[in-house]
């Protein structure tokens, strides 16, 4: 007889998982999915905190640019006065309608309020003020320097540390 005609048994190919390959495979899987949802959640702090990041300095740079405008265009300083420092600054204007313009603080929001009118905050509610100091520096036979600051936060939800931040800003500016 000859030996290649015998019959050799095969091993029977089974074209289906095992089941340690298919736990191997969940657990890639699995760790593929954490890495990727990890890295989504991250994104999305990130831009969240951005965000609140450009809500405060953009009402941070409003809000200097106008009390910088007022003070370069107003007529005199009423408050605080030369050497002092106060939390309301009060500016003679040149129209009457708006005389005197006054910045203030109340309940966490800068307002100015011009003439008899009525306070308009200058600050959203996406953001809370703190410490508006106003410092006239005002030397003898000058026109008038004057020298702000204030600090905004955003406002967070209980428990989120990716909406915390805030900046302190700080100006000067002189009348004409």
């Amino acid at each position: 007889m000859k030996l290649t005609s015998l019959p050799i048994h095969r091993l029977r190919s089974n074209r289906s998982f095992t089941l340690i390959e298919l736990i191997i495979y969940l657990g890639i899987v699995s760790m593929i999915l954490a890495i990727a949802s990890a890295l989504v959640y991250t994104l999305l702090q990130s831009r969240v905190r951005r965000r609140s990041i450009a809500v405060v300095e953009q009402e941070g740079l409003r809000t200097t640019e106008l009390i910088a405008f007022s003070i370069r265009n107003s007529l005199g300083i009423t408050t605080p006065l030369p050497g002092a420092t106060a939390t309301t600054l009060t500016l003679t204007v040149d129209a009457t309608s708006s005389s005197p313009t006054v910045f203030s603080f109340a309940t966490g929001t800068i307002r100015i309020t011009e003439g008899t009118g009525t306070p308009i905050a200058l600050s959203s509610s996406r953001t809370i003020a703190s410490a508006l100091i106003f410092t006239n520096l005002t030397p003898t036979s000058t026109p008038g320097t004057l020298r702000f600051s204030f600090k905004l936060d955003a406002v967070a939800p209980t428990g989120r540390g990716e909406y915390a931040y805030g900046r302190t800003f700080t100006s000067s500016a002189s009348r004409r």
